[in-house]
């Protein structure tokens, strides 16, 4: 009985990550970014249509890592 019970909860486990990679793909497939927002981004929430929006606090400053290392001083 316990090997039938075992059997069926990994059936369910199987089930719900398959309908939840598709779930992701498709958000994915509609441009939306489906993970925390990257180093000076923030999440926006869904009411506005973006699903990323600058970080006012950290957004300038990655802007300007990336500018001094495409000079080449840095690595």
């Amino acid at each position: 009985m316990e090997d039938v019970l075992a059997a069926f909860a990994q059936f369910d486990n199987d089930v719900r990550s398959e309908r939840m990679r598709g779930g992701m793909k498709a958000t994915l497939e509609l441009v939306r970014w489906t993970f925390l927002a990257p180093l000076g981004y923030l999440n926006a929430p869904r009411s506005i249509g973006r699903s990323l929006v600058p970080d006012p606090e950290r957004a300038q400053l990655v802007r300007r890592a990336f500018q001094e290392f495409a000079t080449g001083r840095f690595t």
